[in-house]
């Protein structure tokens, strides 16, 4: 966190009248806002913090430096020159790379929706090892095509030693192997969320499955929902193969099949003897209706 001098304060202007606020209440009210730029908050509320932090960070010099820390825990790269520009940040202030905590590459869409990511490849080649301390690499938004990354840029990955959570939001995957490749890149790699992905390239029943990644084992937690079957089954297969603790699954209400024939209901079964929680979450799009063949887990 970082420390303020007692001579840093702020002005505020309350009936016409300039109020000085002690350095340490203004410290305290900036640290409160960024609590909400936790790994488990949801995207609208961390956006909305961030827009907050921006907003005092223009009050004067000393809120730059108060929110300065929290600004750059959570780094948001959209496309390639995003990239290069923070790696001349980098180059220009030292002290920065071992603030970053987070950091979110999304699809560069134009009017919402899911758009390409070929900065992703960028990103690993020209950041690998320079933010030592870089929990959770999240995708969002993004059709993940197969020119996004090259072969070579899983030794790139590899070298994010202290990622342990990976984050696929709303992500069109080439194929399911990308997603084994990456997974099996992270040596580290402790939870693993899907959300709303699919794969542009459908399995064909008479293939054999994706390998396992390499590194699945370290695996603890599961979060997925809302996703293409082979995304279910290769989470399936993780189940089996990892020690699963924590589980949380998305369900919705569209009664496709029986519980007990379908995949989340399986992964659950598959994990039944390491859990140690399980949360069912539901998605605004597809409220849970009440009926008797419909949501896993009954």
């Amino acid at each position: 966190m970082p420390t303020s001098s007692p001579s840093r304060s702020g002005v505020l202007v309350a009936r016409g009248r300039c109020v000085t606020v002690p350095a340490d209440i203004c410290e305290q009210v900036i640290n409160h806002l960024a609590i909400g730029l936790g790994p488990d908050d949801v995207y609208p509320r961390r956006d909305l913090v961030l827009s907050t932090l921006s907003a005092c960070a223009l009050v004067c010099k000393d809120w730059y430096y108060l929110t300065w820390y929290h600004l750059h825990r959570h780094i948001h790269l959209r496309d390639r020159a995003a990239v290069l520009s923070l790696c001349k940040t980098f180059k220009e202030r030292p002290r920065l790379p071992p603030l970053v905590q987070q950091v979110t590459i999304a699809g560069n869409a134009l009017a919402g929706g899911r758009g390409p990511i070929a900065h992703l490849g960028t990103f690993a080649a020209m950041l690998a090892g320079r933010i030592p301390n870089v929990s959770v690499l999240a995708i969002e938004d993004a059709i993940w095509s197969l020119g996004a990354t090259r072969a070579d840029d899983d030794i790139y990955f590899s070298a994010f030693r202290s990622v342990d959570t990976l984050v696929l939001d709303s992500v069109t995957l080439p194929s399911i192997s990308q997603l084994a490749r990456v997974v099996s890149a992270l040596p580290l790699l402790d939870t693993l969320v899907c959300e709303q992905v699919d794969c542009a390239v459908r399995r064909k029943p008479n293939l054999a499955p994706v390998s396992l990644p390499f590194h699945c084992a370290s695996l603890n937690r599961l979060e997925i929902g809302w996703v293409a079957p082979e995304i279910e089954e290769f989470f399936l297969r993780l189940s089996w193969a990892c020690t699963i603790r924590h589980l949380t699954i998305g369900i919705d209400s569209r009664p496709l099949q029986k519980p007990e024939n379908s995949r989340s209901q399986m992964i659950l079964e598959a994990c039944a003897s390491s859990l140690q929680s399980v949360e069912f979450d539901t998605h605004p799009d597809f409220p849970v209706e009440s009926h008797k063949d419909g949501a896993v887990g009954k």
